[in-house]
């Protein structure tokens, strides 16, 4: 991992730099082994910090930074400081890099003593294959959610089902305290059913939905194919817990 960073002097101050260690880095500095500028600054603190996949990203970050004026560089402070202190959203702690196709349980929350479950329906590889299209996402949304609430033995228990911003994939939150197993003929079922369908997509109309005309049943088809034959036929136990 590489980073853009500023440090705040004991001047008050900023000095922006990139580095792929930000301890390591923030350390020296206050040694007096990271630049002339801080070592006559002692000591620094690290006051924003942006992660990047590679070096040249960390560095054309870092020069950009560097041209602005220090009123916008304090901006960012802000908002970096903001973003700091907010908690985090359990799903941002998978390692999206190692998520596989699957289905797996997401989180569980607790209303007046009842748990609430929401699974995450993974359907295309996080950042290595190619994201679902929007008309498919939208083709599985309105069959999947029209198929959940008149199945009857689960729509009682259906809170929502609906798809990812990422569109990799969908969730679906049941009203009770599930493992990702309980539910695995469910989901089977799901997408046979969406595999299966020929008629008009539920929901689609002008009338009905804000934007009925981006829908595609055929790649609807091919996602539902694609998770029932790579997951669902032959789950495995690795594609029923998230990754460590």
């Amino acid at each position: 991992m590489n980073y853009t960073y500023m440090l705040r002097c004991s001047d008050g101050s900023l000095y922006t730099g990139w580095t792929n260690n930000i301890e390591k880095r923030v350390k020296n500095h206050n040694r007096g082994k990271g630049a002339k500028y801080t070592k006559a600054r002692l000591p620094v603190k690290l006051a924003y910090c942006e992660k990047f996949s590679t070096s040249s990203e960390a560095m054309k970050r870092e020069s950009k930074i560097k041209k602005l004026k220090k009123s916008e560089k304090e901006k960012l402070i802000i908002d970096f400081e903001r973003n700091e202190n907010m908690e985090r959203i359990e799903s941002f702690s998978i390692n999206h890099l190692k998520l596989l196709p699957g289905l797996y349980v997401s989180r569980k929350d607790t209303f007046n003593d009842v748990v609430i479950t929401t699974f995450d329906i993974r359907i295309t590889r996080p950042n290595i294959e190619p994201v679902m299209g929007t008309a498919a996402v939208h083709a599985i949304e309105h069959i999947g959610a029209t198929y959940l609430r008149n199945n009857s033995k689960v729509k009682e228990n259906v809170v929502y089902f609906g798809p990812m911003g990422c569109r990799t994939g969908f969730y679906l939150i049941l009203n009770g305290d599930y493992e990702s197993k309980d539910i695995v003929e469910l989901i089977k079922d799901l997408f046979n059913f969406i595999l299966e369908f020929n008629a008009d997509i539920p929901g689609a109309t002008a009338i009905e939905c804000g934007n009925y005309s981006d829908t595609n049943l055929s790649m609807a088809k091919y996602y539902s194919d694609k998770y029932l034959n790579e997951v669902l036929l032959n789950i495995k136990k690795k594609q029923l817990n998230y990754p460590k």
